[in-house]
């Protein structure tokens, strides 16, 4: 073989190996970029979604904050929170609605949350043959003074409890309205309880 053939070769040998070095560079610097443009859309997605979010709501985060914050210390000074795992016998609310044997009471003092609790603030409450239902009527403060004033004469001293500050007159069911204030109370364990029997209501007015 001449000289300049095998030059020839050299050439082409050496022209192919530069060519598959750049190759090989080219592939891994183009991985690269879409790697990096695949991790910055992810991000802006993201970013896109949040903006949504504080769109739709019309609220940042540090608003959503503020405002739940502020809800939550509102319904602390008005509801004291029970310690974990305290029974709940009893709580007062508006009624919704009424049938043939049950009512729909909204709770206005229970210290339970829909979303954390799993359990609606509106209350399904059976009545059955042993619930006593109650209309309770506060009596005017001077009869209030003149029956405490008859217990303290005489009642005190024989061990008699005080005077109560209310009249209370049985009713029935179909007495109930829409919008009333009621007390419920049950023999169970009703603070997470969606429906229960209540063994009393009181119609409070």
């Amino acid at each position: 073989m001449r000289e300049d053939d095998k030059q020839n070769m050299n050439n082409h040998a050496s022209l192919s190996r530069y060519i598959l070095v750049i190759l090989c560079v080219s592939i891994v610097f183009t991985a690269l970029v879409l790697i990096i443009l695949n991790s910055w859309m992810q991000n802006k997605q993201l970013a896109g979604l949040s903006g949504v979010g504080g769109m739709l709501t019309g609220q940042t985060y540090e608003n959503g904050f503020k405002e739940g914050y502020l809800a939550a210390r509102e319904k602390y000074q008005t509801i004291q929170p029970l310690p974990e795992g305290a029974s709940v016998a009893s709580f007062s609310g508006n009624i919704e609605s009424l049938s043939d044997s049950s009512i729909n009471v909204r709770a206005t003092n229970l210290d339970t949350n829909e979303i954390v609790d799993g359990v609606s603030d509106v209350r399904n409450v059976m009545i059955d043959e042993n619930t006593k239902i109650f209309s309770r009527t506060l009596l005017p403060q001077d009869e209030q003074d003149r029956l405490y004033a008859a217990w303290q004469k005489s009642g005190a001293a024989q061990g008699n409890p005080p005077p109560k500050a209310y009249k209370e007159t049985e009713i029935i069911l179909s007495d109930l309205q829409n919008g009333q204030t009621v007390m419920v109370t049950a023999n169970d364990d009703i603070r997470l309880q969606n429906s229960f029997v209540a063994s009393e209501v009181v119609l409070v007015k």
